[in-house]
């Protein structure tokens, strides 16, 4: 085989790869989108939160998302690449979608920036969250766990 035709079939095989990708991504758009669950608004609710968070994640294959395992392949022009950047922001936007308003503040206020668009920043920024959020008890009495005076004034309930 010439170099011509050799060439050829080297395009033709980029070209159908980058189309069996794109028909991939179509396919997960409609069909294994991330169904959305109730939000997380209070410490109260954040085993539930957590395990459908991971439950739905897994079921997908996207848990290592949040989760240490999968980082940023180093090439912008890869099929991994295009994968990594898809199926992350797929998880970033399930997490963002699933925190209630004051969680979401909480994690600002301690120097999230929603912007990075991270999976894993935004689960680990959760969870710094629960950590400086002041405890509910069964009366109604705060249990203070530390953080500013400001923080401690906002409890992790919708307003």
């Amino acid at each position: 085989m010439d170099d011509f035709h050799k060439a050829l079939l080297s395009t033709f095989a980029r070209v159908s790869e980058y189309m069996t990708i794109l028909v991939n991504r179509i396919v997960n758009m409609f069909s294994s989108r991330l169904h959305p669950i109730p939000p997380f608004v209070n410490n109260d609710d954040f085993p539930v939160w957590e395990a459908r968070v991971r439950g739905a994640l897994q079921k997908r294959g996207l848990l290592e998302y949040i989760d240490p395992g999968v980082e940023e392949p180093g090439e912008k022009d890869s099929r991994e690449w295009d994968v990594w950047e898809f199926e992350s922001g797929e998880v970033f936007e399930f997490l963002e979608q699933s925190l209630g308003n004051g969680v979401y503040r909480r994690m600002t206020g301690l120097g999230w920036d929603p912007m990075e668009r991270d999976p894993r920043r935004c689960w680990e920024m959760v969870f710094k969250a629960i950590a400086d959020a002041p405890q509910v008890g069964g009366r109604g009495e705060v249990r203070e766990r530390g953080g500013s005076d400001e923080m401690k004034e906002e409890c992790l309930t919708e307003p």
